[in-house]
């Protein structure tokens, strides 16, 4: 059985260079929780937006959707891809076009991935 060697840094950097141009066709803004004390002792929270990226949208497989029941329930769910390393983070509004969807977790393969991917749903 032949083996498979481990990609170099090279290769990697290099893919992660290449494979978000492809993939990434979608503008999207990338908002954040903020608060705004009010001088009283309370504040006002809203979202203000922390990057605007390319990103790539598809479809959930039928684990990821398993995978994460508890979190999504009947929304719409997709996984949102953005190149390697964007700051995004559980609970961020991402703004593509005229939808909004909310990052409910994490789902990029590992530290040899290609892309940040988060799963995500659709606000009304």
């Amino acid at each position: 059985m032949p083996t498979m060697k481990p990609i170099s840094a090279a290769e990697l950097t290099s893919l992660r260079a290449d494979v978000p141009a492809v993939a990434c066709d979608t503008s999207c803004a990338i908002k954040r929780k903020t608060r705004t004390s009010d001088g009283y002792g309370t504040g006002t929270e809203s979202f203000s937006t922390v990057a605007t990226v390319n990103a790539g949208l598809k479809s959930p497989t039928a684990r990821d959707l398993q995978a994460f029941a508890y979190l999504i329930g009947s929304l719409k769910a997709w996984i949102v891809h953005f190149p390697y390393g964007t700051d995004v983070r559980t609970q961020d509004h991402l703004v593509m076009g005229s939808d909004t969807l909310v990052v409910q977790a994490n789902v990029s393969l590992s530290s040899y991935s290609s892309m940040t991917s988060v799963l995500a749903v659709e606000v009304s």
